[in-house]
């Protein structure tokens, strides 16, 4: 009997420990369980901002390109509806500038030049530096087109008045020189100024004689 009851006791020692080891057991998979749902959580939640971050930063910069794309849009629109003439005042590149109508003819005399003889046109150019700066007209920023639309020959280097060779001019100082053009026929003649920033036409009759 003292042997059995040594057993029964062994036996209650067993299950004790069994149910014990089976309860850490649950407690520790518990414990994971929460912890993973905790961190699936943050990670789905930072998911969400990083994607609600991200969708806010394209809105704002397809705003910004959108408000960017529509200025330059209307810059463009205005420009390329706005034609001067003759004796009108225009602003390009922080210059007022005024092509005048009292225009004339020249011939170039250079027997080594294959434009020798030729008929040249001889445009008054007015330029007034309005900017805070030294700062003169750019010789690459502007083309003349002929009578037939086709763009025409500078023939200023065979003048000493020639505006490209006048030099910079000091805020507010201005001058009055000379764009020198081969005349290729009576018709409307066009200057275009384009520093891909500004673009402005001017148009205008020349008749000779």
């Amino acid at each position: 009997m003292k042997t059995n009851s040594n057993l029964e006791g062994v036996e209650t020692k067993n299950t004790r420990k069994i149910l014990i080891f089976i309860f850490v057991v649950a407690v520790v998979i518990l414990i994971l369980v929460i912890a993973n749902n905790s961190s699936d959580k943050n990670t789905s939640n930072d998911t969400n901002n990083n994607y609600q971050n991200s969708s806010i930063n394209s809105n704002s910069s397809s705003t910004s390109s959108s408000d960017y794309d529509n200025k330059n849009d209307v810059d463009t629109v205005i420009n390329k509806n706005k034609v001067y003439g003759f004796d009108e005042t225009f602003v390009f590149d922080n210059l007022e500038i005024t092509i005048g109508s009292n225009y004339s003819f020249t011939v170039v005399q250079n027997r080594f030049s294959d434009y020798n003889n030729h008929e040249v046109l001889k445009l008054p150019v007015t330029v007034k530096n309005i900017s805070g700066d030294t700062h003169g007209l750019n010789m690459f920023s502007y083309t003349c087109y002929g009578s037939n639309g086709t763009e025409v020959e500078k023939l200023g280097s065979y003048f000493d008045e020639d505006i490209d060779y006048a030099g910079d001019l000091r805020s507010g100082a201005s001058y009055t020189k000379y764009m020198y053009f081969e005349y290729d026929g009576d018709g409307l003649y066009a200057l275009e100024f384009d520093n891909y920033a500004t673009k402005v036409t001017v148009e205008f009759q020349i008749k000779k004689g």
